[in-house]
């Protein structure tokens, strides 16, 4: 198990210094796009992991883990929206987005 921790930690790091690599060579300008790849690179191991105890212990802890570790997507998704395009700009992206669903 420990190895497991040590090898999921080097995915992470891994991942994390990819996104920043493409940004400083100019791969994706927009950077939603494989910011979002890279935060499901991250986490799909674990997502996995803790889905496959679930399953086979049925125990409603892994449940919640699973269901915690899902709401780092939104999470994540609304931090880089207010870093990428501001607070004020991150409103009135949702607020469109709202309006044309409606």
């Amino acid at each position: 198990m420990k190895i497991l921790k040590i090898l999921y930690i080097c995915w992470v790091v891994f991942w994390i210094f990819v996104w920043i690599l493409l940004f400083l060579i100019g791969h994706n300008p927009d950077g939603l796009k494989s910011f979002l790849i890279v935060i499901a690179w991250i986490i799909l191991p674990l997502l996995i992991f803790v889905f496959y105890h679930w399953l086979r212990t049925k125990k409603r802890k892994f449940f919640y883990i699973s269901i915690l570790l899902l709401l780092y997507y939104p999470i994540s998704f609304i931090a880089y929206s207010i870093y990428y395009f501001g607070v004020q700009g991150f409103f009135i992206k949702i607020l469109s987005i709202i309006y044309s669903i409606i």
